[in-house]
């Protein structure tokens, strides 16, 4: 298997990892955070990754009627990267380090 070919099944591997909490993310659940550390410790298990995406898809998410808190803007606010494509940098940055940590040191 060519080298292409194992990071690309390693980024669909994290990213159908990561299926709860990206799901979490863009469906403004209120328990968004709970439901990300379920998924990152917990998620390994097949139970609990079952739990944190079937909580992702429940119907305790925002209502956009509601007033939105005012947050404190981070980094990615300023520069205009939207809330979907953050999983992704944070995916990409980690297949970064893997490449560097097996090929370049």
């Amino acid at each position: 298997m060519s080298t292409i070919a194992m990071i690309l099944v390693l980024m669909l591997g994290v990213l159908l990892y990561l299926l709860p909490s990206i799901v979490a993310q863009l469906r403004r659940h209120k328990n968004n955070n709970s439901i990300c550390i379920l998924n990152i410790f917990l998620g390994w298990t097949f139970l609990g990754w079952v739990v944190a995406l079937s909580w992702a898809f429940s119907a305790n998410v925002e209502i956009a009627d509601e007033k939105p808190k005012i947050k404190k803007p981070d980094f990615l606010d300023f520069v205009g990267i939207p809330v979907w494509v953050r999983p992704f940098i944070l995916m990409g940055s980690f297949l970064l380090v893997l490449i560097y940590l097996a090929f370049i040191r």
